[in-house]
Parts: C-alpha cells; structure tokens; sequence
C-alpha cells in the first residue's frame, strides 16, 4: 500500500515531468496550436483607391494598396530542425553567404531536399502529433527552410494599417519583422494574414526585415495526406496590403432566386455601416443599398453557359472593395441536382495545382491554359482535388463558366476509416464564389464509411460564406 508521503511525492514527480514535456512541446507538433496572431479569414477583396477601378473586366482590379513580395528572397535550408539556423531573424542578421530562390516557388523543385509521391501513407511516421521519420522513428528529419528578404512601405501608407498575406506556405511556418516575431500558422492550401503595423519601420526608405522559418511537416500533416506529390517552402504570392484604420474587414454578399428565377434578393451582411452599389456587366449602376435586403427585378442569372456577373462594390468611411456577383441557385430535387431550376449535367475532372517545372506553384498563365483545354474539350466542372486552389482560379471559374466542387483541405488516407480514423478522437475536432456549385468536405478522413465525424469541421468551414480565398 502506498503511503500518503509517497503518493504526494509520485503525483509531484508526474507534474514536474508532465510541465517539462509541455515545455519541450513544440508549435509545430501541438494539436491545440493552429496558428498564433493570425487574422480572421475573410472574403478576398483587396482596398481600392476608387470605385472605377473595379469597374473593368480584370481578373483582381488593380490597387496601389496592395505591395506584391514575390522575387528572389535568400534561402538556408536543413533536414534537422535541430541544425536550422536559429537567429536568422534577427534584423543584423549577416546573410550573404546563403542562397537565394524564387518566391513563389516549391523548395524541392529547387534542389532543397526532394519531391515525393505518396498515395495512401504518410511520408512521415504515423504517430499524433509527432513527426518522425517513418524507418528510423527519430525526430531528426523535418526540412526546415529558413527565408529572408527586406522591403520598403510605400509612403503614401502612412497612417494606414499594414498587413503581411502568404496565400501559401507548406506546411507550418514561423513569421519575424525587424525581429520581432509576428505570428505562426498551419493550413497549406488556406491564406493566412498578419497585421505587422506596429513591426515596421515606417520612415520614408526605411528598409524592413522579414523572415519566414518553415517547416516541411507538423501535426497538421496528417489531416494533409492527399495521394499526391509531396512539397514544401512559400509555394504561393506574398504580399504586403494596407487599410484606413477602422476599414471593411469581411464582408459576405447573399443571394437568393425568386418569382421564377426573374428577379431576386441581395443581402451585404458582416461589415455594420456599409455601403454599396452593384453594377451589370455593362458597369450601370441598377441597385444601391446599406444594411438590409434589397430586391432586383429582372436580373441575369450566371451559369457555365452564360457566365453573367455583376460587380458589388462596398465603401465604409475611405476604405473601398469590390467582388464580382453571380445570381445562382442550386439544389436536389429527388436524385436530381437543379441548377437555376433547370437539371444539369456535369462534365467534369480532377485538378491539381501543378507545373512540370514548378510543382505545386502555378502561374495565372498555367491557369489560363487550364481554362482553355476545358473549354476547348467541352469540360464544365472542376474539383480542385483535394484542397482550396489558388484564389484566382474561382475569379477564373467565374469569368470563363466553369462549375467548381470546391474540396478541402481534409483528408487522412493512411489512418483511414476504422479504428484510426482521425475523426473517432476529440483532439482532431476543432480543426463562395457564384462559380461553386458545391463543396466537398473531405476526400479520406472519417471514422466509418459514414463518414459521420469526421467531416465536421469540414463541413463546418465550408459552410461559411463567403469563402476565404
């Protein structure tokens, strides 16, 4: 029998060890760390200098508050997180020994490290939320790619609050300015942004430091086990934007079809004390309005044979943003999908993001081509298997008519459906454009063929409107 005295030390000697583990945990490996100072997701709509610059058929109306980061950044790279260079951030920082490379671009692709196709297990030992490698077992194999480069905020921000967006980084990644830390975010295939304001050096040519420590792998990997080539690194744009302090955050535009699918409703909900004003195709002005519904007559309905858009734009105070709008509507009828009211059938296929030469980074002109050999083989959906693409592919899919079954980012092949699968465990639960005509939760995570679980938090994140990118 255990004494009183013996008890209390064994429980004192438990907690001691538990808080030193808790202490060695990393952010990377921490199921309850999904980012850190990240800002909330939101409609992508970047601040204008005036209406009219979002009155043209561009695919991303041009603005002078939105600074792209793109170009040759300095890069070291290490197949052992612990011999990655670990003051790299500092703002004195001595770099120029290292080597440089493209941004955006797929490391692996660049000689750092090596691409690898995996179907239906992981490229890493199956141990949540460690990662380890696969035949050793040993925590000594996770790339770490560690990026540098300056800039300048332009001037006329001044006043302005500054924002650091990456539409993608595989897979966890670390964020300094001036070397002060900034934040820390998982999700590859979904942008994160960063408000940086009170990092900067605002002072006319004032040169600022980023770095970006990256890492190949974490817990977030094993909801990220598509069948598909593997890579890593800053694999989409970068960039720098500003907004008047107190400016439009988010805002949702809701639709709905009615009298017939001749006129409908128009909603813009999420941003109190906004204006806007919606324009035809035409850019004419047919209806204005702030918080409310407000009803159109005769409107022009998009679909992949008539894609029609609108132009929403939202003013509050001196901060201007605009969207393109399709008026849609689609439900199930019995085993029918309706599309406007009207039954639809779905020509479609698969689509990575992927370049010969670049590997998971795709160019608007890799895009395009896309586009056009649907078109030209008469293809009218997509599903962007098996993750949210880059956020101009759905302006794309709007444009040009395409359907999009927009995926995501879910799906954990190797534990599969039965005893491992991801969803039957607690600490894996807490994990729209005219063009998608529907989502898709999740390709291979789920307890049962059910799929009852597991596609929460999926299903969750789907249903928001609008859609993040």
């Amino acid at each position: 029998m255990i004494g009183k005295k013996n008890r209390l030390a064994i429980l004192f000697v438990a907690s001691v060890a538990f808080t030193a583990n808790s202490a060695q945990t990393h952010d990377w490996e921490n199921l309850a760390v999904n980012s850190i100072n990240r800002e909330p997701a939101r409609t992508y709509a970047m601040p204008l200098a005036s209406e009219q610059d979002a009155l043209n058929d561009a695919i991303e109306p041009g603005t002078p508050y939105r600074m792209s980061l793109n170009g040759i950044w300095k890069i070291s790279w290490a197949g052992n997180p612990d011999l990655r260079v670990k003051d790299f951030y500092r703002r004195d920082f001595n770099d120029s020994d290292w080597l440089t490379i493209d941004v955006p671009s797929c490391v692996e692709m660049r000689g750092f490290g090596s691409p690898g196709y995996v179907n239906t297990r992981y490229p890493h030992k199956m141990e949540w939320p460690f990662i380890k490698d696969r035949q050793s077992g040993k925590s000594d194999y996770n790339p770490v790619s560690s990026y540098r480069r300056t800039f300048v905020v332009p001037k006329d921000w001044a006043g302005r609050e500054v924002f650091i967006r990456f539409d993608g980084v595989y897979s966890a990644y670390y964020v300094w300015v001036n070397g002060k830390k900034v934040g820390y975010a998982e999700d590859s295939k979904l942008p994160s942004e960063f408000n940086i304001t009170k990092y900067l050096d605002t002072e006319p040519g004032a040169e600022n430091s980023l770095a970006v420590e990256v890492y190949r792998w974490c817990d977030g990997s094993y909801l990220e086990d598509q069948d598909m080539y593997r890579f890593s690194g800053i694999f989409r744009d970068v960039s720098i934007w500003s907004m008047p302090k107190g400016g439009i955050w988010d805002f949702a535009v809701r639709t709905s079809i009615k009298n017939g699918y001749r006129d409908a409703d128009i909603e813009v909900t999420g941003c109190p004390g906004a204006e806007w004003s919606l324009y035809d195709a035409s850019y004419r002005k047919v209806a204005s309005g702030g918080e409310g519904v407000c009803e159109l007559r005769d409107v022009s309905l998009w679909s992949a044979e008539k894609p029609y858009l609108y132009t929403i734009i939202v003013k509050r105070g001196g901060d201007i943003r605009s969207r393109k709008v399709g008026f849609k509507e689609v439900k199930v009828s019995g085993n029918t999908i309706l599309f406007n009211g009207k039954m639809i059938k779905f020509k479609g296929v698969n689509r990575h993001d992927t370049n010969v030469d670049n590997g998971r980074t795709v160019t608007m002109d890799d895009m395009i081509k896309d586009i056009t050999l649907f078109k030209r083989y008469n293809i009218n959906t997509v599903r962007t298997s098996h993750y949210p693409n880059h956020h101009l592919w759905y302006n794309l899919c709007d444009k040009y008519g395409i359907y999009v079954c927009a995926e995501a980012n879910v799906e954990g092949h190797e534990a599969g459906y039965e005893e491992k699968g991801l969803g039957r465990f607690p600490e894996w639960m807490h994990s729209s454009s005219a063009t998608c005509a529907m989502w898709s939760s999740t390709a291979t995570t789920r307890p049962s063929r059910s799929g009852r679980w597991a596609t929460r938090p999926a299903m969750a994140y789907a249903s928001r409107t609008p859609s993040p990118w």
